[in-house]
This record gives structure tokens, C-alpha cells and sequence, in this order.
């Protein structure tokens, strides 16, 4: 173990022989199983038979629940054919929709993904999503058809079904890639001009699908662990045919056939009725292998080895573990681990290839790589991504590191410390080196130094699973854990050793939290250490939301039922050590209207108008309300980020803020006039957004009354401006129906009148417009179709062709 850490350390030197690779699943599809035997036969534990370890699935309800939790990393060692050396960073990440936010964060820091597949259980619904967040990450994915050998013990099936069967899913994961491309295409298409061409007729899609012949398609069986690539069998076959092997490689995969009596290869197998080449040459061996261990036939399993010049000893009893046996021989024959790594390192790209590709996909819209002048050779200029926090008792840091125990302790035994989980873009990171904190609010143009937080490097750590391995330095490439970081970071972060480091746009969460409950401790004198502990869980998860309530409840929003209960047992075990008592799970609730069935031309109904008259008509307001169309809502979800930085930045005028003014303004002004009536409204007529200023409803002025701006810091704001505002927000946090925010709800303020006799100077006029306004919302919403909508649950239910009758 020492002398493969050595070698780690010296590889990491090295930008070019390093591979930052994800493992991607669905649900498990035997990931992790591949992922221990990897793991197994790189030295760093000591058995073969890794199967049942679990090693990077080391929390109690991981190995109960037998899935993946959390996002692991380890770094291994690899001698390629010619001798070069490598260094692997695998990331074993969860499958369950439920930690999406986990994949997201491996995903993120690699380059590239081993997709793997249960060929019995083929393309599930969190395939395509796996698929699609290794695509939107440009990562080079390697499929691996998993579980073959269950097509020959449970299925029975015979070679040429076989090959049918793995046609099928490999096409079927084909058509998934195809969708992805065709929607990401047509998402990115010019509609403006009047070119009739669809984009796809010129979108390039040639490196985009799975096929064996290209070497990206690994088949094999990680439980019996055994794999290979159609290069595998052409390279054993080509000599005895007298064959190329390029050429007899390409006739490996579809309707060819070996012709033996001009002694070539033809194509036509499937209409002459005769054997692929795939299943003359590769299937029918597997399949005797596997017939003649399962059924004790030993004179045949020593001549197969005997052929296949194999190590094989004969077991000296009859009763001898026959899976083992088969095991051992397929692990020789084809290892699964030589064939997965040399497809790494064939396939997956090197940090210092993929350095400008990373870094323009992780800096926002509004900045280039040639403005921030990245380099990926200057070693002074360290700019390093925080994918997550990672928790570890203090005990067990000071266990992984010595050089701990001779530092004075802040911190008590059992209580939790977070590790930073980060990727190294460029630069070389040092011990002890001084960074900043790049906040999400930080402009590199602006140089708005309190956006940087001044920060030190204590401790940087090699993961190698449950280990962490001190390392002095880290250099560009390298996915590392730093200590030290545990008071600046929430969730994920950017470090950097320039101002000139814009921050990293953070994790893409492909489900928002949806699950709703309300936490408290049993001992109400233990308040202090729930709110602490859900610090510490905020810090670590992503997909974590925790709200306090008006009521002074602690409300925690999660993804789901498994998600739940990982996070109260966090809470329980870990962060708090505390009971809890949780309520049960209170669904997310949203209230909007919906367009009448005979809608007007003009949209306006003045019958269906709020007239408000408050104290006499001192306040006269007129209100209309009205659904907004689902592009816009669509919009307003979509460009959520960019608009809260508009608005978090609106006071100050600068280069960056008319930039996120005329894009934002010009894209929803170009909604607005495809998707509502002509002139009901124009962009710059937009008041508010709500609830909570940013959201999807919006709040417009029709009436005669100079409101603020909302694009604009110049403007000066109206004597009742913040009142209104104020009421419109009161209104939409929580609607008429059952007080629950409002969803897709567009208000125009036709009137608004004061009278002005009376004092300006009043401090009553103030709350007499707010209540004002939110009664002309709320009864301008009533009159309208009323919906009270709810979060979609989508189920997927995936069983054998032959039961589906039976359900």
C-alpha cells in the first residue's frame, strides 16, 4: 500500500497521465461491485473477491440499503501495455435520484463516465438522466454492458439470442443519446432568421453514439469479473485466420460472418441464416466456459484452459465452489479491470486537453476564458472548484493523518469536520498556502474585494475512499480533500490565488427538493445543537433547503423518502446527536390561475378587474389579473440565477449589470411579444417579480403612476414605490386559496390614484397601500379560474416482458 501511494505521489506531478473518471448507474446495475474490483486488483485492499465489500459504500445505510449515498473518490494505479504510468481517480457515485446532487458533484469533476447498463434489465428512467448530465458536462462516456452472465444462468438464452438481446439495449441506449443531442439542438436553434434548415441536418453527431467497433463498448460480468472490447477477441483471432486485425476488429460487431472457404469476412449473416462473427467467436466461448463449469464437465474445463494457454489447477474433491472456479478462469482469460482502464486511457482525455473546455463550461455566460486569461501552465496561479464538503469525525482525520496529532486541538474527538472535495484546474496547491474564496457575488471587474475571503490551506489529502493520505502538494488535474475550509464554504465553492477568477456557476440539480418536514428536538433545551447540526448538514448537502418558518419552525426540504431519511439520521447520529421528532412529510403547494376557455383578444377583462377604494377612495386602486403563458414561466425558472444576480447587483453601475440588463431584458421582452396578446404589456412596463422578488410572477404598471424602473439603478424611485411593492410581495407569498405562494400569476395595475388632499407626510398612507394593493391582488386572482397545483411524482415501474401480463 505505501509503495502504491509512492507512486500516486510522483504521478501527480504529471498532468498528462492523469484521468479523472465517474462511475454512472442506475440505482447500482453492479457499479459497485465494478468499482471494488477495481479497487481489489490495484493493491489497495488485499482480497480479489471484492464483490460483497462495499469499500467506498462505508455508511451503515449504504451497506443496509445496499445503494450508494454519497460520491466517493479513490485514486489508483495503472501500467498501461507500453508501459506508461497513470493515475486513475475514480468516482464512485450514487445512481438513486434521491443523492442526484452527489452525481452532479462527480460528474462535474471528471472528464470522463463508465456508464454501466444491466443488460437484463436494460435503459431505466435515471439512465437517460445519467446520460444526460455526463452530455451536459461534455464528458467522453464509456458504456459497459453489465451482467452478461445473467443472460446464460437466469435467462438460458442461446448465443444468437443473446447477441439480439444486446442489439436491443444497445440501441436502445443509442436512441436515449439521440433525444439527448436532438433536444439540445433544437434548443440552441436560430428561430429568428427566416433559414428553413433545420439545425440538425448540420449538428455533427458522429462521435456521439455507443458502437463496439469504435472500442467505447466494454461487455463483461463484474460480479465474475470478466470484460473485453471487440479488439480483445480480433487481436486473439487475427493470426489464426491470417486475418488483419483492423479489418477482422470491424467485422466483429454486426451482420458479418466468417466465410470459411474463401477464408474471410462477408457480410449478409442474418438473410443466409448463419452466425455473426460475434457469436461464432466470442459469445460460444463464453457460453462453453460457462456450460462446462456449471456442469462439472473438468476434462473440458482443463482442455478450454489448455487451449487458451490458462492457469488452471483441478480441484482435488468433486465438491469444489463452482462460481469461484469460473471466477478465477475469467479473470485470467479476460480481466475486467486491464480492459476498463486501457479503455480510460484510450477514450478519456487528459486535464491539461480539457482544461479550456472545463473552464469555459464552469465560468458564467457573462465572461470569457481570454478576459480572465487562464493558464493552464502557470504554476503561481492556482484556481481550484469545491464540489462539496465532505464530513469525517475528528477522530477518524487524526486517525488517516499523523501529522495532526501534533497540533493543538479545536476540535472534540467525535464532532464532525468538513472536507473540502475539490478538483485543481490549474496551479499548484500548497500546504499552508494563502487563497481566496471567490464568492458567488464576486466580479472580477469590478474588483469588489469583500466578495474574497482571505483564506488558508491546512491540510491537503489524497482520497483514497474512507482514507484520506496526506500530500504536501496538489497540482493541476488532481481531485484532492483540503481541511481548513469548513467556515468560508457552503455547499461548493471556487478557490483562487488571483482576483482575476471569476466564480464557478455552481452544481446543476437536475430535481429540486419537494419533500417537506418540520424538525424539532425531543429536549426543547436542545435547540442550539439542532441548529448547529443543520448547519453542518446545509454545508454538506446540496440538495438540502432549510427554512424557519413564521412560526419559528425549522422546516427541512428534501428530495425524497431515502433522502429524508439519510439527513434525519445525519442529524441523529452525526451532526446533532440529538432525538428529533419530525413531522410528517408536508407537500409543496402552489396556487395560480388558468387562461378562461373564451378568452378575450385583448386578454383584459374589465369585469373580472379589482376596484380597491381605501378609506373613502384616499387609495384607489384597480387590479387585473391574468396567467401568464408557460414559456415565460419557463423563462423565469431557467434564468433564475442570472436575475438574482441582476437584482443583488442593481445598485451598482457597472459594465456587468447593463450586460445582464440588455440580455435578460431583450429575451423576455422577445417572450412577451411571441406569447401575449400585441401591446397588453411591454418588457420595460415590468414593476416586480415575486414572491420574494424572484420568482414567476410578475407585477406590471399600466396606470398613469412613474413607477421604478425595474431595469434600470438610475431611476428614481416613486413616493410609493416601496409600498406597492410591498403589497404586490405580501399578495403572492401567500395566495387566497389555502396561503401557499402563488405560481405563473401575472398583475397589471390599470389605476392608482391618491387623493391628493390629504398629507403625504402620513405615516398611516403607507400601510393603507400596501393592504390596499394585496386586496386588489388577491380579489383580481379570485376572479379569475382559480388551480391549486402540486409537485409531480413520476413512478417507473420495470419488469420482465414475460410477467407483464400479471400485474
Amino acid at each position: 500500500m505505501s509503495q502504491h501511494l509512492e507512486k500516486l505521489k510522483s504521478l501527480q506531478k504529471n498532468v498528462n497521465n492523469i484521468r479523472n473518471i465517474c462511475i454512472l448507474a442506475h440505482i447500482d446495475h453492479g457499479k459497485t461491485t465494478l468499482a471494488d474490483y477495481l479497487i481489489a486488483n490495484n493493491g489497495i485492499i488485499s482480497t480479489r473477491n471484492a464483490g460483497p465489500m462495499r469499500y467506498l459504500d462505508n455508511r451503515p445505510d449504504e451497506q443496509e440499503r445496499k445503494i450508494t449515498m454519497k460520491a466517493s473518490n479513490i485514486s489508483l494505479y495503472f501500467q498501461s501495455s507500453n508501459n506508461s504510468e497513470y493515475l486513475i481517480n475514480l468516482i464512485d457515485s450514487p445512481g438513486h435520484v434521491d443523492f442526484s446532487s452527489e452525481t452532479s458533484a462527480a460528474v462535474r469533476l471528471s472528464d470522463g463516465a463508465i456508464v454501466v447498463v444491466d443488460v437484463v434489465e436494460g435503459v431505466c428512467a435515471q439512465t437517460r438522466t445519467i446520460l444526460q448530465q455526463a452530455y451536459q458536462e461534455n464528458l467522453k462516456p464509456i458504456l459497459f454492458l453489465n451482467k452478461i452472465d445473467r443472460l446464460i444462468l437466469e435467462r438460458n438464452m442461446s448465443t444468437v439470442d443473446a447477441e439480439e438481446h444486446l442489439r436491443r439495449v444497445l440501441e436502445q441506449v443509442n436512441a436515449v443519446m439521440g433525444n439527448i443531442f436532438a433536444s439540445h439542438v433544437l434548443k440552441a436553434e436560430d428561430t429568428t432568421t427566416d433559414n428553413q434548415q433545420s439545425a440538425l441536418e448540420t449538428a455533427d453527431d458522429s462521435t456521439l453514439y455507443f458502437n463496439p467497433i469504435e472500442e467505447n463498448v466494454i461487455f463483461g460480468s463484474a460480479q465474475d469479473g470478466w470484460g473485453f472490447s471487440l479488439r480483445k477477441f480480433a487481436e486473439m483471432f487475427a493470426p489464426k485466420l491470417n486475418l488483419k486485425v483492423d479489418d477482422l476488429n470491424k467485422a466483429m460487431w454486426g451482420d458479418f460472418f466468417y466465410n470459411t472457404k474463401h477464408k474471410r469476412c462477408d457480410s449478409g449473416a442474418y438473410s443466409k441464416g448463419k452466425n455473426s462473427i460475434f457469436v461464432q467467436m466470442i459469445l460460444e466461448n463464453i457460453w462453453t466456459l460457462y456450460n462446462n463449469v456449471m456442469t462439472s464437465e473438468l476434462d473440458k474445463i482443463s482442455a478450454f484452459c489448455e487451449k487458451l494457454k490458462l492457469k488452471y489447477r483441478p480441484p482435488k474433491t468433486s465438491s469444489f465452489n463452482r462460481k469461484s472456479i469460473l471466477k478465477s478462469i475469467c479473470m485470467e482469460w479476460l480481466p475486467l479491470d486491464k480492459s476498463i482502464l486501457e479503455k480510460i486511457i484510450e477514450h478519456v482525455t487528459s486535464p491539461a486537453e480539457t482544461f479550456n473546455m472545463k473552464i469555459s463550461n464552469l465560468i458564467s455566460d457573462n465572461y470569457t476564458t481570454s478576459e480572465i486569461q487562464f493558464s493552464d501552465d502557470d504554476s503561481s496561479k492556482v484556481i481550484a472548484f469545491i464540489a462539496k464538503m465532505v464530513p469525517i469525525t475528528y477522530h477518524e482525520l487524526k486517525a488517516c493523518d499523523r501529522g495532526l496529532r501534533d497540533i493543538e486541538d479545536e476540535y472534540d474527538p467525535d464532532e464532525q469536520v468538513l472536507v473540502a472535495f475539490c478538483r485543481i484546474y490549474c496551479g499548484v496547491l500548497r500546504e499552508n498556502s494563502h487563497v481566496h474564496l471567490v464568492k458567488p457575488n464576486y466580479n472580477p471587474k469590478l474588483k469588489n474585494k469583500e466578495e474574497l475571503e482571505p483564506v488558508d490551506i491546512k491540510r491537503i489529502y489524497l482520497m483514497m475512499g474512507r482514507n484520506f493520505e496526506p500530500i504536501e502538494e496538489a497540482h493541476a488535474g488532481m481531485i484532492i480533500g483540503i481541511w481548513g475550509l469548513q467556515k468560508y464554504v457552503i455547499k461548493t465553492g471556487t478557490l483562487s490565488s488571483s482576483k482575476d477568477c471569476p466564480p464557478f456557476v455552481g452544481l446543476d440539480i437536475l430535481a429540486p427538493p419537494v419533500v417537506r418536514v418540520a424538525v424539532e428536538p425531543a429536549n426543547i433545551d436542545e435547540m442550539p445543537k439542532l441548529v448547529k447540526g443543520l448547519k453542518l448538514l446545509n454545508q454538506v448537502d446540496s440538495c438540502v433547503q432549510i427554512m424557519i418558518q413564521e412560526t419559528g419552525e425549522h422546516v427541512l426540504c428534501v428530495l425524497g423518502e431515502v433522502h429524508l431519511e439519510k439527513c434525519i439520521r445525519d442529524l441523529t447520529d452525526s451532526y446533532s446527536k440529538i432525538q428529533l421528532i419530525n413531522s410528517k412529510p408536508i407537500v409543496q403547494f402552489r396556487e395560480t390561475i388558468i387562461d378562461p376557455v373564451n378568452k378575450p383578444k385583448d386578454l383584459i377583462d374589465d369585469e373580472k378587474s379589482a376596484i380597491i377604494n381605501a378609506r373613502g377612495k384616499t387609495c384607489t386602486i384597480k387590479m387585473f389579473a391574468f396567467a401568464l403563458p408557460q414559456s415565460i414561466v419557463k423563462f423565469l425558472e431557467r434564468n433564475r440565477e442570472q436575475l438574482k444576480m441582476f437584482i443583488n447587483k442593481i445598485e451598482e453601475e457597472s459594465s456587468v449589470v447593463e450586460m445582464l440588463d440588455n440580455d435578460l431584458r431583450n429575451s423576455l421582452s422577445n417572450e412577451i411579444n411571441e406569447h401575449l396578446p400585441c401591446e397588453l404589456f411591454t418588457v420595460d412596463d415590468i414593476w416586480s417579480l415575486g414572491p420574494k422578488k424572484l420568482s414567476t410572477c410578475i407585477l406590471v404598471n399600466k396606470s398613469e403612476y412613474k413607477h421604478l424602473n425595474f431595469w434600470s439603478s438610475e431611476a428614481i424611485a416613486g413616493q410609493y414605490d416601496r409600498a406597492i411593492i410591498n403589497g404586490f410581495q405580501t399578495a403572492v407569498q401567500a395566495g387566497p386559496l389555502c396561503q401557499e405562494p402563488m405560481h405563473g400569476v401575472g398583475f397589471i395595475m390599470q389605476e392608482f390614484h391618491i387623493d391628493e388632499s390629504i398629507d403625504k407626510h402620513d405615516s398611516s398612507i403607507s400601510g393603507i397601500i400596501i393592504t390596499s394593493v394585496k386586496d386588489a391582488c388577491r380579489i383580481a386572482f379570485q376572479k379569475q379560474p382559480q388551480r391549486l397545483v402540486g409537485p409531480m411524482y413520476n413512478l417507473s415501474i420495470i419488469a420482465n416482458g414475460d410477467v407483464l401480463g400479471e400485474l
